[in-house]
């Protein structure tokens, strides 16, 4: 019989590569000091203009139509559930669109609080209704400097940006 030749060694098997490392994680500060707040008011809103929406003039900060109430307190109802569902993302690139829509909607509705603060129960009125107007303009003062210190813990974050998807044609 005639002998059979040497059967070469199977190759090495690459190594596995090195995990790739996190994305970059959303700063706690900006979920507790921004995100996790703006999210509470935002359901306190929903839940002072949605359900009672006909008596506005004595539950919330300012007199304004059922309807406007309902769309309003819509409006903030999402926004709840969309500042909780961020509050507890961990990566940056999950809470960034939230991060962004809330300040920006937060910046503009303090100038248009600002400018008709007139209609506003700053001055009395039912108990509720004042308590309500002084709440309403003490998160919309509090919550700029509070983005700023959260954006700027987030901006001092480190870990690398997300990987990218490609676009379709």
């Amino acid at each position: 019989m005639a002998a059979t030749p040497p059967v070469p060694p199977l190759p090495a098997a690459p190594l596995p590569a090195a995990p790739l490392p996190a994305a970059r994680p959303a700063s706690p500060v900006l979920r507790l000091l921004l995100l996790g707040p703006l999210a509470a008011a935002a359901g306190w809103a929903f839940l002072a203009l949605w359900p009672a929406a006909g008596a506005t003039d004595d539950l919330f900060a300012w007199a304004m139509s059922p309807v406007t109430a309902v769309l309003l307190g819509s409006g903030y109802g999402g926004a709840a559930v969309m500042l909780a569902l961020a509050a507890r993302a961990r990566g940056w690139a999950e809470v960034r669109v939230a991060t962004a829509a809330s300040c920006l909607l937060v910046l503009l509705t303090l100038a248009a609080t600002l400018a008709d603060r007139r209609d506003l129960h700053l001055d009395g009125g039912p108990l509720l209704g004042f308590l309500a107007a002084w709440g309403w303009l003490a998160v919309h003062l509090a919550a700029p400097p509070a983005g700023l210190l959260a954006l700027g813990a987030q901006l001092r974050t480190r870990g690398p940006a997300p990987a990218r998807t490609p676009r379709p044609p």
